[in-house]
């Protein structure tokens, strides 16, 4: 309205002109929207721009494993939130996420998932987990994996940090705001997981100017100990890499200081003595000017911060003026906030994110023609529905058409809607708390929600949750109409009181609460939606909470001979048997083979429904397409990511699609081209080490060569891929290091009696020796030899006197720790401490008078 303008007006002019005291004006705002651009990206959403991220991520890189491990530990704490601890589950997640980027597995198409699901049944393991443990974890990340993949958006952009710095854009600078408003906790957890490790892999392939300032808002409203963490080894790895970071927060604890500590720049506010105190303990252990911030830290009010800079120690600062209005922006404005021309840009890169599913005309059958058909109503009451029926509805059919149900194959028997009676009290307490001599101890100031639900059913705690902000909405405004068609499961009585709540707060607060402000409300409200269909003469049940998004139907189990009868309705030629149908944990599967075709069927174990059929190209077939071009046998073959790949001695590769028997053609590098390569570049190398090479085994596997050379002194292995990319590694023969080090030995007049055991040092060997001296290490390298002396016996010690040191034993002394020795030499007496266990000189001495001083004279 007018008013509401004019009063923006004025708080936007009032801004200016107290940020013109900074000499930032009017110009300064216009200048740098000229050379800026602003995108509000939104996940699984379209109210920005929409940006995909993956169903699971691809972590492939150095930083892998612990992303990986991360990753998995957050969803661990979502699909089993009823536990604390599920180690092997979470480790077996973790080898599964590394299993989708180690075959870069999209899940853009259903049979991508399906396949997925089926192949880490099979999956091989280092956990050593139950069978039963292990179906129940894949049976838990099925539903969570189609759930996720509800919220996807069909299109939108990838992750992709060269894109979000406007990289393809030209010179202006972009601002690119990722928002997870709207989106449930896990969602955004996941999500800046992804953000960062892409931020990372970024970062390390770039120069190490500035290039990036990474922002996070709030961020206390996703931290916890675990992701505390995650932080610290974020600013570890970008360290030196042009990353900027800004992190906003309204509190911390006492996990978050080890990356707090990481900032070079920070800003805090007004604190309260608590804080203020933890806050000088911690900082303080941190190499910087603590006493500037002791001085300081009492003076924050409000709009002030003490600001900490390398360059110039601990300040007080003021906030500048913002340039217009500050306003909490609802995601309905987002798109209107985008310019065309933002949009434009981000549109020319955006990308599927699942495949589209249309349904032909005579399949549709939308949700409001079925929910005017229904005719269950019976007593009518009003109550809180958040969305309506028909969202509910929709919900099931896309559950139903998972399975290939149709909604023509169905026919509702019954539909009920669940009401809860949900008493909630807001409440507050402000008062001083005295001990037994009238004494103040402790101010105590808090808020708080008391809730109670009674329902038919058991209510489950996030439904619970979401609930109580549900409690001021008003009844829905189609109560009565629902009413007429859908049977209202009504709630059980349930009573709330002073008493009780004074009760609840009392226990939470550890003390006794005579008095507090409370506000008592109750409301109906709806929270579930139960379904019973009729699907091939069979009932099935199904179950809509609308508040969750979530959705549970409960199918007989299917039958191979049920399945048996599916397959001859869809294909009356196809000869098979139920022995040919082989038993999955989602689904069935059939194989049928031909001459040239392998017909792939996967029928649901819960509707029957055929899912997939894939028809495929038999080894015979692609071979004999592949030889029909090359005119040539193959020396090796291999079938990978639906595709079979054929390779041949005079470098050629061809690829033969399995689906579509559409053929690639490429270029390799040939066998003997392999071998020229290997002899002209690798033994450039080589030529500086000593000895003749020979070429002892070549083999191609995966996609590259492999040789090994050897010499008498060194065993080298050479790697070439396809386009002739060479890398090496070299290592010492076993037998030339043993040698090697059995002379070193000899000159220090060491006599073997034991080899004790090798392991590979570096690019040579470390060899373990026992004598009657003591226990000795020596290791050989390129370029590198070194002696060990570990527990020299009493025996060694004096050779050791004697031998290097060129000195008389006058006496040797066991001091349980070390060995002291008293020699001479050169007329002086000397007095070491030897350390027992690497034999180290400790400390020396000599002989002064009748004092002993210590002495940094080499012997």
């Amino acid at each position: 309205d007018e008013e509401r303008l004019s009063s923006q007006k004025e708080e936007a002019s009032f801004n200016l002109d107290n940020l013109k005291k900074f000499g930032l004006g009017e110009d300064y705002l216009l200048r740098l929207k000229e050379k800026t651009r602003t995108a509000i990206l939104t996940p699984y959403s379209d109210k920005g721009i929409p940006l995909i991220f993956p169903l699971l991520p691809d972590f492939s890189s150095d930083t892998q494993k612990f992303f990986t491990n991360f990753f998995s530990q957050i969803l661990i704490q979502y699909l089993y939130p009823e536990e604390k601890e599920r180690e092997g589950e979470e480790k077996f997640l973790s080898e599964i996420v590394g299993y989708v980027g180690e075959k870069k597995i999209t899940f853009k198409k259903k049979e991508e998932l399906m396949e997925f699901l089926e192949q880490i049944q099979k999956l091989s393991s280092s956990v050593d987990l139950s069978p039963e443990r292990r179906m129940e974890l894949i049976q838990r990340l099925e539903k969570f994996l189609w759930e996720q993949r509800k919220k996807i958006m069909e299109a939108g952009i990838p992750l992709d940090i060269d894109l979000l710095v406007g990289k393809y854009f030209g010179k202006k600078g972009y601002i690119s705001i990722i928002s997870f408003k709207d989106t449930e906790l896990m969602d955004r957890l996941l999500g800046i997981i992804q953000i960062m490790y892409a931020i990372c892999n970024w970062a390390k392939r770039t120069d190490q100017d500035l290039k990036l300032i990474f922002c996070i808002d709030k961020i206390d409203e996703i931290l916890g100990e675990k992701f505390a963490s995650l932080m610290d080894f974020f600013l570890k790895e970008i360290e030196g890499y042009g990353v900027g970071c800004i992190f906003t927060a309204t509190q911390f604890n006492s996990f978050d200081y080890d990356w707090i500590k990481r900032c070079r720049i920070w800003a805090i506010g007004d604190l309260g003595e608590e804080r203020k105190k933890r806050f000088m303990e911690e900082i303080t252990q941190i190499d910087m000017e603590s006493e500037d911030i002791r001085t300081l830290i009492d003076f924050p009010h409000s709009s002030e911060f003490l600001l900490k800079i390398p360059s110039q120690g601990v300040i007080l600062l003021k906030e500048r003026w913002i340039g217009s209005l500050h306003r909490i922006i609802e995601s309905e404005f987002y798109s209107s906030l985008i310019s065309e021309e933002v949009k434009s840009d981000f549109r020319a890169f955006y990308v599927s994110g699942k495949e589209k599913t249309p349904l032909s005309t005579e399949q549709v059958v939308i949700p409001e023609v079925i929910f005017e058909k229904f005719n269950f109503g019976g007593e009518i009451i009003p109550f809180v529905l958040e969305g309506d029926p028909e969202e509910a509805l929709k919900l099931l059919l896309e559950e139903l058409d998972r399975e290939n149900i149709t909604p023509q194959e169905v026919q509702f028997k019954n539909v009920q809607l669940v009401v809860a009676k949900l008493c909630v009290a807001d409440w507050k307490v402000d008062f001083l708390h005295h001990d037994s001599l009238g004494r103040i101890t402790e101010h105590i100031k808090q808020k708080g929600i008391y809730s109670k639900v009674g329902a038919s059913t058991t209510v489950d705690k996030k439904t619970k949750e979401r609930m109580v902000t549900l409690v001021e909405k008003g009844v829905h405004p189609r109560w009565e109409e629902i009413g007429k068609r859908v049977a209202i499961i009504k709630p059980p009585p349930v009573k709330m009181n002073r008493y009780e709540v004074l009760t609840h707060i009392s226990e939470k607060l550890g003390i006794s609460v005579k008095d507090a402000y409370i506000k008592m409300k109750e409301q109906d409200v709806a929270f579930e939606w139960r379904f019973l269909l009729e699907y091939r003469g069979k009932i099935v049940e199904a179950f809509v909470n609308h508040i969750l998004c979530e959705v549970k139907i409960n199918f007989p189990p299917i039958r191979k001979e049920e399945v048996l009868e599916e397959l001859k309705r869809e294909y009356p030629d196809l000869e098979i048997s139920e022995e040919d149908i082989k038993d999955g944990l989602f689904f069935y599967t059939v194989e049928h083979r031909d001459k040239d075709q392998l017909y792939v069927l996967r029928i649901s174990k819960k509707s029957g429904k055929i899912l997939t059929r894939k028809t495929l190209l038999t080894e015979e077939k692609a071979r004999w397409l592949a030889k029909d071009t090359s005119g040539e046998e193959p020396f090796m073959m291999k079938k990978d990511k639906g595709a079979w790949y054929f390779y041949y001695s005079s470098g050629m590769l061809i690829i033969v699609d399995e689906e579509t028997g559409e053929l690639t053609q490429k270029e390799i590098v040939s066998s003997q081209e392999v071998e020229d390569l290997a002899y002209q570049e690798i033994l450039k190398i080589l030529k500086e080490k000593e000895g003749g090479f020979s070429l002892v085994k070549k083999e191609f596997k995966e996609g590259k060569w492999f040789l090994s050379f050897v010499s008498p002194q060194w065993d080298v292995r050479v790697v070439i891929d396809e386009e002739g990319k060479i890398t090496y590694t070299s290592q010492l023969q076993k037998a030339y290091c043993l040698e090697e080090a059995k002379k070193i030995l000899a000159e220090e007049g060491v006599v073997v009696s034991a080899e004790r055991g090798m392991n590979i040092w570096k690019n040579g060997w470390e060899i373990d020796f026992l004598s009657p001296l003591g226990y000795f290490t020596v290791r050989i390298t390129d370029g590198e030899k070194e002696l060990i002396k570990r527990r020299l016996t009493p025996q060694g010690i004096r050779h050791f006197v004697k031998f290097k040191l060129k000195g008389e034993i006058i006496f040797l002394k066991d001091k349980k720790a070390f060995w002291q020795v008293v020699f001479k030499k050169d007329d002086e007496k000397y007095c070491l401490q030897i350390d027992k266990i690497d034999s180290k000189i400790r400390s020396i001495k000599v002989k002064k008078g009748i004092f002993w001083k210590k002495t940094d004279k080499p012997l």
